[in-house]
């Protein structure tokens, strides 16, 4: 297993800016905005920072689908705060029954750069619904609270990740008061309540999954809404930085989330990213999340979305992780005949929670944070599809600290084994981890100690077509060698992109599977292989990814957009083409900087 999470303050539009007077404009950073062409994909440069164009789109039709499909032909006058690249107020000017959207941002510098780089934004000034007021958003609410008030708005944006960043700068730390004493006030949210018409619904940020302070202040601060939901969202660009974007949805009683889909349909709004089954992945709360706002949601299936109750908030825990430039309290630390184990706590970035970490050869395993996203990707997906059985034979070879194991037998009707080389980590989760650990004392488990690699080549013959699934959940590659001992057809390899909400299942019928990471729903299968498909990696910062198979071919596959990758090139500098390896049965894919690595054992 291997799992980094990395801790940055990151704003959604990436400025880093002096703070400015109250209400004054930034008129530009300069020579520093600038927009770039690489590898086919278009930056977004502005003082000092960058945005991938095409994966910024992905913030904005998170911010803007969700309200507009559920409010329909009923959202007709929008405001939004914040998103000086004006990529969220171009996305409501989609819809032919928006009326008028204004605009409210003072970094116009920004503004006309984004309207020259970024596709989905050029043009914007043009449409003559839109408004765009070169304001400091505090002095657009509190000009005129008397006239504001009546004004009465469909849907309402505050992007206050982009506000914190347009009228205070970067260079100032996030943990700041002004989160809670400015943007998250119960005066300015009375105002905004206020302008919201009795269908309208009020979408704001609040932070990252990794700042829980202050996404807890938010949901104080929403409590005199009467329907309140979650909204997160990460775009593989940053999210190794930021973390999770976490956002609430507020509105009045008359307020719904419930896509409007035959609406939507007839729009014919052309997306990059925003699906139909996206719209309940958005709004629906990770396991974390429910954490750290004391939430729970039903385990019944259910057709309406989790929805937050108005009840009197709960006292919840404020822990989250960091793993950068902290310091760690060493709980535990053994030299195993196999690797160096450590379990140390730290402290949180905002120093108020504790969490505890395993580390294996000094790279993080898990924290007891974040385990359960872990976990969960590599068993929910894939039950999913296999689908309802009166038995599912699970075998899972490495994941020590019990975790896999423990997800997969949350399922009544499966027997699991497991095999894993080193007992001291299997003991030290027992004692660190108790709550990743309970499989080990479930009856129907079973565990064998020892080398995975070894023991599937050992029982290859004797366990032919035993298992339904097989989860590999180790730092070295157990499978490697070829030996398989899965029935004759299903998923042979599993990867997971770096956002977490889309997994690639590698199948034996020469097909690619792409399943919803959050909903476990099939969303598509690719054809390219002429035979099955064996391995198969994402990019970890444009989403594309690379399959092998027993084909001898690798095939590149680009999800999105506005994207594009040319031909890969070898050591040689000679382009690799589908039959360049005669007799070759490609078992890895590994992207590595620009260079796509592949391996096979010989003489295959």
């Amino acid at each position: 297993m291997r799992a980094r999470f990395a801790m940055g303050i990151v704003s959604s539009i990436f400025l880093w800016l002096a703070p400015p007077p109250r209400g004054e404009r930034v008129a530009s950073c300069g020579d520093s905005i600038k927009c770039t062409n690489e590898n086919g994909w278009r930056y977004f440069r502005a003082c000092g920072m960058e945005r991938n164009v095409h994966w910024w789109r992905y913030d904005f039709e998170s911010l803007a689908y969700p309200a507009m499909a559920a409010l329909g032909p009923h959202a007709r006058r929008i405001l939004v705060l914040g998103g000086a690249s004006g990529g969220v107020a171009s996305r409501f000017l989609q819809s032919s029954d928006v009326e008028e959207v204004r605009w409210v941002s003072n970094l116009n510098g920004v503004m006309e750069a984004a309207r020259r780089c970024v596709p989905s934004v050029s043009g914007i000034d043009e449409d003559p619904r839109l408004r765009v007021e070169m304001l400091n958003s505090t002095q657009f609410l509190y000009q005129n609270p008397a006239n504001k008030a009546v004004m009465q708005y469909d849907i309402i944006v505050q992007d206050t990740l982009s506000l914190f960043a347009e009228e205070h700068g970067l260079g100032r730390h996030f943990w700041s008061a002004s989160l809670e004493t400015e943007y998250f006030s119960s005066s300015r949210l009375e105002v905004l309540q206020k302008m919201l018409s009795s269908r309208g619904v009020l979408v704001l940020t609040a932070g990252y999954l990794t700042t829980p302070k202050f996404l807890q202040i938010a949901q104080g601060a929403l409590s005199t809404f009467h329907n309140r939901w979650t909204l997160q969202f990460a775009a593989p660009d940053v999210a190794h930085a930021t973390g999770v974007t976490i956002g609430f949805v507020a509105g009045g009683i008359e307020a719904t989330m419930k896509m409007n889909r035959s609406w939507w349909q007839l729009q014919g709004i052309e997306t990059c990213f925003y699906t139909e089954d996206m719209h309940r992945a958005l709004l629906t709360p990770s396991l974390t999340l429910l954490k750290v706002l004391g939430l729970t949601v039903s385990s019944e299936p259910s057709s309406s979305l989790p929805k937050m109750a108005a009840a009197e908030l709960p006292q919840v825990s404020r822990q989250t992780c960091g793993y950068e430039d902290q310091e760690f309290q060493l709980l535990e630390t053994e030299r195993t005949n196999f690797q160096t184990v450590q379990v140390t706590r730290a402290l949180s970035f905002a120093g108020d929670s504790e969490c505890v970490t395993l580390f294996l050869d000094g790279e993080l395993q898990l924290t007891d944070v974040y385990g359960d996203v872990y976990h969960e990707a590599l068993v929910h997906v894939m039950m999913a599809s296999l689908g309802p059985s009166p038995l599912r034979k699970v075998l899972v070879l490495g994941g020590g600290d019990g975790g896999v194991a423990t997800v997969a037998l949350k399922y009544p009707m499966v027997e699991l084994l497991q095999v894993e080389i080193d007992e001291r980590v299997i003991q030290m989760s027992k004692r660190f981890f108790p709550h990743f650990s309970a499989a080990f004392t479930d009856q129907r488990h079973k565990l064998v100690v020892g080398d995975a690699v070894r023991w599937v080549e050992d029982h290859a013959h004797e366990m032919q077509s035993t298992f339904d699934l097989c989860i590999i959940d180790s730092t070295d590659e157990p499978l490697a060698t070829g030996s398989l001992v899965m029935k004759g057809r299903g998923i042979n390899a599993l990867a997971v992109r770096p956002d977490l909400r889309l997994v690639a299942a590698a199948r034996w019928d020469r097909r690619v599977e792409l399943f919803d990471g959050k909903t476990a729903k099939s969303l598509n299968r690719l054809v390219c292989h002429d035979d099955a498909v064996l391995s198969v990696a994402f990019e970890r910062e444009k989403g594309s990814f690379a399959t092998g198979g027993a084909d001898g071919r690798i095939a590149i596959w680009s999800l999105f957009c506005e994207s594009y990758l040319g031909p890969i090139q070898s050591q040689g500098e000679e382009n690799l083409e589908p039959g360049d390896l005669p007799g070759a049965k490609v078992h890895r894919v590994v992207f590595v900087v620009s260079v796509l690595e592949m391996s096979a054992p010989e003489g295959h």
